[in-house]
């Protein structure tokens, strides 16, 4: 009997030591996501892309080019189609979409606000007083139905809409400032804003009020969750900023870069940040602009994909299907449908291979307590 649980005991403790029960331990990203050249007009994506959106199941995409047209991916396959030839070429520089692709807004600058109701086939320009003239539109975002939308103007004010971008009313608490980005929770209550050489501003009432936040910096992208309690930013030549209150707060992450874009699923969890070519300092040299990918609300990022002077990125809300662009005419349109932010991404901290402090535990057998390692050594 005796001989049984010792047997019992040392296995147990052989377990233990091994796999640690109070230890987290986390593995690199076993493979690369798949990334896959796209064709814009039966030819080549190598246009000069400034945005991209994303449905929530990722089966629509709409992306716009700067000193070009908007183009509608095809449900099936990788091939991209104008579909505002119409309105002929635009400086467009944002594009935003609803939960199910249907309404769309997209932003020009020095020019008007565009809306589609059918999933970016068909554009008509808003003809509101407040859109009449031309404007330095820099950026637009819209809760999940549409329904509520914000634009900004670069050296001006953010607008917004009520009826699914149909007409567009100024904010007048909103202040003047070099807009940069704007980003929007589901219900289009949370609303967060960036200025580049300039602050963050928070909006917890749908944008009736405004509340500056965080640091100066050349902030560039704003992303939000579904909620509106995870938000990230990015400084161009600084690092990203994360929050988990609504924008109220911010922690930097990471290490300084070029950032240039930033998206998040609708949880919050998967993220995605891009940098654009940079030169090193030190030795002269060009550094390649990278795809940064985290799978834990931005604490931790790693670098994954091909190398390029990259623009912009989008991901659908259920973070399976993202698409980056490059900046230049040269480059090209890549997308990934394999699912690669929820399948192959683990935790980006490697295994901690120093010994941890051990908690104690009791096993009791015939009245005989025999004390065991539950995790690292013994102490």
């Amino acid at each position: 009997q005796n001989l049984k649980r010792n047997k019992l005991l040392f296995f147990l403790l052989s377990v233990l030591l091994i796999y640690p029960v109070d230890s987290v331990y986390s593995s690199a990203i076993s493979s690369s996501p798949i990334w896959t050249l796209q064709t814009a007009d039966g030819s080549s994506s190598q246009k000069n892309w400034s945005d991209i959106a994303i449905s929530a199941d990722g089966t629509r995409q709409t992306a716009v080019v700067r000193g070009g047209f908007i183009y509608v991916k095809s449900v099936t396959g990788s091939n991209w189609v104008v579909k505002n030839n119409q309105a002929g070429a635009g400086n467009w520089s944002a594009i935003a979409m609803s939960r199910n692709g249907l309404v769309q807004s997209a932003v020009a600058q020095g020019g008007l606000i565009w809306s589609s109701a059918n999933g970016g086939e068909g554009w008509s320009p808003i003809s509101h007083s407040a859109n009449a003239t031309t404007r330095n539109w820099s950026y637009v975002a819209m809760s999940a139905d549409g329904v509520k939308q914000v634009a900004t103007v670069y050296g001006g004010q953010i607008y917004r809409s009520l009826n699914s971008g149909v007409s567009f009313g100024l904010l007048p608490n909103s202040p003047i400032r070099n807009w940069k980005s704007i980003a929007m929770s589901a219900d289009g209550i949370k609303i967060t804003a960036v200025v580049e050489g300039g602050f963050i501003y928070t909006s917890l009432n749908g944008g009736d009020s405004w509340i500056m936040r965080g640091l100066q910096g050349n902030w560039q992208s704003i992303a939000i969750s579904d909620d509106g309690l995870k938000q990230a930013a990015v400084i161009f030549n600084g690092r990203i900023y994360r929050s988990v209150d609504s924008g109220i707060n911010w922690t930097p992450v990471g290490s300084s870069n070029f950032w240039g874009d930033i998206t998040m699923s609708g949880s919050g969890e998967e993220q995605l940040a891009i940098t654009s070519n940079s030169l090193n300092q030190s030795s002269g040299t060009l550094v390649s602009g990278q795809i940064f990918l985290s799978n834990d609300s931005g604490v931790t990022w790693l670098a994954r994909g091909p190398s390029n002077n990259w623009s912009y990125v989008a991901v659908s809300s259920s973070g399976a299907v993202a698409t980056v662009a490059a900046r230049n005419v040269n480059d090209g349109m890549y997308t990934s449908g394999d699912g690669f932010i929820l399948s192959q991404i683990q935790a980006t901290t490697p295994p901690d291979t120093t010994p941890p402090t051990i908690s104690l535990a009791t096993i009791s057998s015939n009245n005989a307590s025999t004390t065991l390692a539950k995790s690292g050594n013994i102490v």
